[in-house]
């Protein structure tokens, strides 16, 4: 099922309004005032604020394609190019997944925002919303216009942050998750 942006964001001039394919009422905002914004907040706010972004994206794909169930029950290249379709609609860039093994990845291409506690939100509030089950998003690599964020359970997140707070590289934490994987 392709993504389908049709009557994604409705624009209601006379009344001032800009609303999605939901109903929900949006707002449009420069990215560097988000950008801006989010350097100002703490952590713990930052999350919130992308999370409960990333829940209307969610919210979206689930509606798109028949509801929590069916998102579940879905082949994953049908729901990544849906996810993909809500990230390009909110400006976050061009989304997909890679396989690393063991390990899933979002890779974030082109977006106007970067800060990682804020994307992490977003990709996590985005999948509970989508499909009910909690993730744990961990940013593992960052270079000029590309995020990757690690898709982890709550243990491989924790081992994972440990491992980058020791400076090891992406490739060295996704190697040593998918060990821990098969230990």
């Amino acid at each position: 099922m392709p993504f389908d942006p049709t009557h994604a964001v409705a624009f209601d001039l006379p009344k001032g309004a800009v609303t999605d394919r939901t109903d929900a009422r949006l707002v449009l905002l420069p990215a560097d005032a988000l950008a801006e914004l989010l350097d100002g907040l703490q952590a713990p706010a930052a999350r919130k604020l992308g999370a409960a972004l990333g829940a209307s994206l969610g919210g979206r794909l689930a509606k798109a394609l028949g509801g929590k169930e069916a998102v579940a029950a879905a082949p994953l290249p049908v729901v990544v190019e849906q996810l993909a379709g809500e990230f390009a609609l909110a400006g976050l860039g061009v989304a997909s997944l890679e396989r690393w093994g063991k390990a899933l990845t979002l890779v974030l291409e082109g977006g106007a925002i970067v800060h990682e506690v804020f994307l992490t939100g977003v990709v996590g509030g985005a999948f509970e919303a989508a499909n009910g089950g909690a993730i744990f998003p961990v940013v593992a690599g960052k270079e000029p216009g590309r995020v990757r964020i690690l898709l982890l359970g709550e243990r491989g997140a924790l081992r994972a942050r440990a491992l980058l707070g020791e400076g090891k590289s992406f490739a060295d934490v996704v190697l040593r998750l998918t060990e821990g994987a098969t230990a």
